[in-house]
């Protein structure tokens, strides 16, 4: 499926002249999104960095996409943002990083997308705040047409640009994989809101995964999230047994 591509962020050295987080979205609510965090993904034999995004399930869980890790990370920081500023709240061991088992690092079917998941494990506990909050998962798949609300932090290399939000209508997806759900429209995910949240009525819904190659046009353009009711039976048990 050429017309798909996943959204792990480019390195910095890297440079595009687009906007580059969530598309035709506006500056995050903070008090909204207390639950999204920025992965920063260090890897062997590479000069930068890759980000991804992701959200605060517990004081040790946080989900992201599967394509963000190569298998040569050797450090996973993880950052929050207020209107304060950025600051790390945890830190991950790679090891520690459980993929879905059904997983396919080289496999862009869609089918294989629907498996685009990864929890991360922090080695301390993430103290909870204010401004610091974990989400709730969906037990049940939105409706079609349920109104929802994307987020990411995109390519913001600093703390000085905010991560961004867009509003959109959750539909189930053309290519009828069922574990999937799509939304198509202005609003999109960019680069590095990999792993970025999907929300609906407070709840975690998707988990970002993918947007059409053309993104950076100023068009319609469909974006692609991984059901998390599809998989809560695999995140509540590798959150439970993983020690």
């Amino acid at each position: 499926m050429s017309w798909w591509y996943f959204l792990l962020l480019i390195p910095f050295n890297s440079v595009l002249t687009f906007e580059s987080r969530v598309f035709s979205g506006d500056d995050l609510r903070f008090e909204e999104h207390k639950h999204l965090v920025k992965l920063k993904l260090k890897m062997l034999h590479k000069k930068f960095p890759g980000y991804c995004s992701g959200s605060i399930l517990n004081n040790y869980w946080v989900i992201t996409s599967a394509h963000c890790f190569r298998g040569s990370e050797y450090q996973v920081s993880i950052f929050h943002q207020t209107e304060e500023g950025q600051r790390i709240i945890a830190k991950a061991d790679p090891a520690r990083v459980n993929i879905h088992p059904e997983w396919k690092p080289h496999d862009k079917t869609m089918t294989n997308r629907a498996n685009d998941l990864a929890l991360v494990k922090t080695t301390h506990p993430i103290m909870f705040s204010d401004h610091v909050q974990p989400i709730k998962l969906s037990k049940t798949f939105p409706r079609s047409l349920q109104s929802g609300i994307i987020a990411g932090f995109g390519e913001s290399e600093t703390d000085l640009e905010p991560p961004r939000e867009g509003f959109v209508e959750i539909e189930p997806c053309s290519f009828g994989v069922p574990k999937l759900l799509c939304s198509t429209h202005m609003v999109r995910a960019g680069s590095g809101d990999s792993g970025g949240s999907l929300m609906s009525n407070g709840k975690l819904v998707g988990v970002t995964s993918a947007s059409c190659k053309e993104v950076l046009e100023p068009k319609e353009c469909t974006t692609v999230y991984v059901s998390v009711a599809a998989h809560l039976p695999w995140i509540q048990e590798v959150i439970m047994s993983t020690k």
